[in-house]
């Protein structure tokens, strides 16, 4: 019995021992980490370049109108010191005024209301202007939008001759974009040398000539012709033919 009591003991100090004795992995060399921060490569060094190129000319042209501005400046004020010589004013606008009325005899508030209803006519000019050319670039965008419902190809109406501006905008007869389109096409295929057809050519397409529209057809049709699905579909084919 006590000879069995020894060897649980000894059974228990050395498991007690194996416990307490250092890892190996505990005690390993902790194995140097991979560099993860980026790799400079050219494409990165020339994309920083042009950034600081960028910033430079930006930097240059923001000191070149501020020095353009500090000059403009300097000749208002003494502009407005050589007037002040002769008359009152709180400002080079009123002083203008009153040299322009003494050079034209006529009163200062005549002069006055003359140059403020200039000055809001100049506004109102600029905002017309502005409005104009909003609704070109709507009107624009809507052409292109029917434009590419007959051609996906086309993506901007700048790709296009200027003979489409002149038959959608002409004085006498304006069109639709999508018979300008037609028309255009058409115009531009009878401009182009016509290649003889080989004698098979029929056959092979499996269409009669009857399916197709000639030139002067596609020049006749109009918008409300091509919202037939199956006209569309005609000049579509007509004008793969065409090209």
């Amino acid at each position: 019995m006590a000879e069995n009591e020894f060897d649980l003991q000894a059974e228990l100090s050395r498991a007690l021992a194996e416990d307490n004795a250092p890892s190996v992995e505990s005690e390993a060399v902790a194995e140097p980490q991979a560099d993860e921060s980026v790799v400079e490569t050219p494409q990165n060094t020339r994309t920083e370049q042009d950034s600081y190129y960028a910033d430079m000319r930006r930097k240059q042209e923001l000191d070149v109108a501020r020095q353009q501005n500090a000059a403009l400046m300097a000749q208002l004020n003494r502009a407005k010191e050589a007037l002040n010589s002769y008359w009152d004013g709180e400002s080079i606008d009123d002083l203008v005024d009153r040299a322009m009325a003494q050079a034209g005899g006529v009163d200062v508030e005549t002069v006055r209301r003359n140059r403020m209803a200039e000055a809001n006519r100049q506004n109102l000019m600029a905002e017309l202007e502005q409005y104009r050319q909003n609704e070109v670039n709507r009107q624009m965008e809507m052409d292109l939008r029917e434009i590419q419902s007959i051609d996906p190809t086309v993506t901007s109406l700048n790709d296009l001759s200027p003979t489409f501006l002149s038959l959608r905008f002409n004085n006498v007869s304006p069109m639709d974009a999508k018979s300008a389109f037609l028309r255009l096409r058409s115009i531009e295929s009878r401009q182009k040398t016509p290649k003889p057809a080989s004698t098979g050519s029929m056959t092979s397409t499996g269409k009669s000539p009857s399916e197709f529209f000639t030139s002067q057809e596609l020049d006749s049709l109009t918008s409300k012709d091509l919202d037939d699905p199956k006209i569309m579909e005609k000049a579509m084919r007509s004008l793969e033919r065409l090209k």
